[in-house]
């Protein structure tokens, strides 16, 4: 016999990965799906200027602007 999962027990185990996956990231993917919608808006009005604000948005991303917190 091997010992493979029940469906259940393998949707289940999925799932659990799932969502330790998206609390872990969820900022990050939101991020990435607003900065997405943004370009696929623009790129139905002009691809040129989606292509530049996609630039803008993932060197923002990967470099954040420092913001100074008033003490």
């Amino acid at each position: 016999m091997t010992d493979r999962m029940k469906p259940r027990a393998a949707l289940a185990a999925a799932w659990a990965v799932l969502r330790s996956f998206l609390a872990t990231f969820r900022d990050d993917l939101l991020e990435a799906l607003g900065v997405l919608l943004i370009v696929v808006g623009v790129a139905m009005w002009s691809l040129p200027v989606a292509l530049i604000i996609a630039g803008i948005a993932v060197l923002l991303i990967v470099h954040p602007l420092p913001i100074r917190r008033r003490s």
